[in-house]
């Protein structure tokens, strides 16, 4: 009988992303690729997450438009791309998978965040 894969669910990586950015619900993502043994389109889709995210905001920039405004839209986006096209191309939604529980990694995720904000704080 074939072990059944956990990994992190489609929820919990649209909440990565706009917590964190589509960079983290990315990682997110490729670890779910990794755990169904689909490691081939790992690097393309960190580098695209990377080009995503970097340009989104650099794009808003030159417009003058603050990246407070469009952090949330922005990685909403990035979300969607991942979980509806990328999902369903790539994992499926006629497999049977078990959610991998995500508190850890949301609680180092916002420990992480948590403590960058006190460094621009204080620093």
């Amino acid at each position: 009988m074939e072990e059944i894969k956990k990994i992190y669910s489609k929820t919990s990586i649209v909440l990565f992303s706009l917590i964190g950015s589509t960079i983290l619900g990315t990682l997110l993502y490729t670890s779910n690729l990794k755990e169904i043994g689909k490691k081939k389109h790992i690097p393309v889709l960190l580098i695209l997450s990377l080009i995503y995210t970097i340009g989104g905001m650099y794009f808003f920039k030159i417009l003058g438009i603050s990246s407070y405004y469009v952090f949330l839209p922005l990685n909403l986006a990035g979300s969607f791309v991942i979980i509806f096209p990328l999902w369903n191309k790539q994992i499926g939604s006629d497999k049977n998978y078990e959610k991998r529980k995500s508190a850890t990694t949301l609680a180092i995720v916002l420990t992480i965040i948590v403590l960058l904000v006190l460094l621009n704080v204080f620093l």
